[in-house]
């Protein structure tokens, strides 16, 4: 069974979870970007960050610009973590969220890794953060009878994660981010929380519509979140995180 939860999105749309991440959503987001709504939520985002930065005096500066993560997806990773109260996170994908990690540890007691494909990337983010990173390169992944470049499943070997960040490797037009799939999948059986960066794009969508049904067809209790600023956040979660729909 799964459970719906949405953020700046009208639920009485959203007849399906394949609708909502399909069609449905495609057609919020262009509506957002139209009407300015979505700068005006990453711009409400952004305060609230700013706010947490000033209220910990946490000494990281975040550039959420381009390429980096947004304002939505720092504020998510903050309400996860505080609220959450996970042991473990795991990122796939090097970058701002790396840094955010770093300095949420002041404050929250977690182990982190980072898993990042890119070897000089992977040592400028390694230089400036205290957790473990791991350089590995993409593989072909197989996962549900298609196959795609993506960080191999051994890359999390040792460190059984309760909230998984997928923000990498780029984002492909088809089957973006698919290597996510099978480390997912060998989180069925614990508690666990997933979070789905540019879940507006298509790619990340096909991958998000097979990591529901994979989970369905394990029999697995989850519920989703959605929250967009500049760019859209998807996030997963179990029975014990199910109060993180609320964040």
């Amino acid at each position: 069974m799964a459970h719906i939860q949405t953020n700046g999105l009208d639920a009485r749309s959203i007849s399906s979870i394949r609708d909502f991440i399909g069609y449905s959503s495609k057609l919020k987001f262009k509506i957002a970007n139209l009407t300015g709504a979505k700068i005006q939520r990453e711009i409400y985002y952004q305060n609230i960050v700013h706010h947490i930065f000033n209220f910990h005096s946490f000494k990281y500066i975040p550039f959420a610009v381009s390429a980096a993560a947004n304002y939505s997806l720092l504020y998510v990773i903050y309400r996860v973590v505080r609220e959450g109260r996970p042991d473990r996170i795991a990122e796939l994908g090097a970058g701002q969220s790396s840094l955010f990690l770093d300095s949420l540890r002041d404050v929250e007691t977690f182990s982190a890794l980072t898993v990042e494909h890119d070897p000089a990337w992977n040592g400028f983010v390694s230089a400036r953060v205290r957790h473990e990173t791991r350089c590995h390169e993409l593989e072909d992944i197989s996962f549900r009878g298609q196959i795609a470049k993506g960080y191999p499943s051994a890359a999390l070997d040792s460190f059984d994660a309760d909230v998984l960040i997928v923000d990498g490797p780029i984002g492909t037009a088809r089957y973006s981010r698919w290597g996510a799939g099978p480390i997912i999948e060998r989180m069925v059986g614990r508690e666990f929380v997933v979070i789905f960066d540019d879940a507006e794009r298509s790619g990340e969508q096909e991958t998000i519509s097979e990591v529901l049904d994979m989970l369905r067809e394990n029999k697995v209790e989850f519920f989703i979140k959605c929250i967009f600023g500049y760019s859209f956040q998807f996030i997963i979660m179990t029975q014990k995180y199910k109060h993180l729909q609320f964040i």
